[in-house]
């Protein structure tokens, strides 16, 4: 988050959500990791899980974070 705060462009979401995806899915997955990460297909939870990520991140409001959060969620969805 701390790059894509540095420049939120369109761009710039994309790089960071292949960014993202690669490093979840090279990563030695942590047990509690998706505890609090709900599934996509639940939307409502998914919009309040990343408008709170996002805002303990200093992003309020930031579309993009919501978009690269997803990434997330597509990974622990898979491991589940």
């Amino acid at each position: 988050m701390r790059t894509y705060r540095k420049d939120s462009s369109i761009l710039s979401q994309v790089h960071a959500r292949i960014w993202l995806s690669g490093c979840l899915e090279s990563s030695r997955r942590d047990s509690g990791f998706c505890a609090s990460v709900p599934p996509e297909k639940e939307i409502m939870r998914s919009v309040t899980w990343r408008l709170a990520e996002c805002s303990r991140a200093g992003l309020d409001g930031d579309r993009g974070c919501t978009r690269v959060l997803a990434e997330v969620q597509k990974h622990c969805d898979k491991s589940r």
